[in-house]
């Protein structure tokens, strides 16, 4: 099994003092990613289990100011009722498609409880310090494909590009770069 464990620390813009930190997290067969950014911090999707609470314990994480489940498959909110019960969160998005498993259901319970303010996934930008975290709704009309309904993430950071497609498809992906203006970018994942 490939363990993948990987952080990208970029250089503030000039006189910021500060840098953005993208990391990508080992969960196993699943996707994590914290970005931080002048004291502020994200989490796109938790895992399939509740490894993500030793990682947000290891960085000192006990505050999300948004979290993100890209879509609702096991294996990108499995560990979220662990981080809403365990972290202060404050916004939760998700990609506004219900699923019909019991891990869905414990996560809406879980953003219920928590306070966590639910944002719906609609086109905007959302500001984390200095970077900047565009939202790529999912296109319409695809109520029943969880992949192709991901929520995508573009961080932004002075002239730094990262693209998180959440498990996308050529369809998804094809209708972002008809549609949502997505520049060239520097990582993909």
């Amino acid at each position: 099994m490939l363990r993948l464990f990987f952080t990208l620390l970029l250089p503030a813009l000039p006189l910021s003092g500060q840098q953005l930190e993208l990391r990508f997290l080992d969960v196993g067969q699943a996707d994590a990613v914290v970005i931080r950014q002048g004291g502020k911090t994200a989490l796109v999707d938790a895992g399939s289990g509740g490894a993500i609470v030793g990682h947000l314990r290891a960085l000192r994480i006990d505050t999300l100011d948004l979290v993100v489940a890209s879509h609702n498959h096991a294996d990108h909110i499995g560990g979220m009722t662990a981080v809403l019960s365990g972290t202060v969160v404050r916004f939760y998005l998700d990609n506004g498609v219900p699923h019909t498993t019991a891990t869905y259901q414990r996560t809406i319970q879980a953003v219920a409880a928590s306070g966590a303010q639910y944002l719906r996934p609609t086109a905007r930008a959302i500001t984390l310090g200095s970077a900047r975290l565009r939202v790529l709704p999912p296109p319409p009309g695809l109520t029943g494909d969880q992949n192709n309904s991901s929520v995508g993430i573009l961080v932004e950071y002075g002239e730094f590009r990262a693209l998180l497609t959440g498990d996308s498809e050529l369809l998804e992906l094809d209708h972002w770069l008809a549609n949502a203006s997505v520049p060239r970018v520097h990582v993909v994942k």
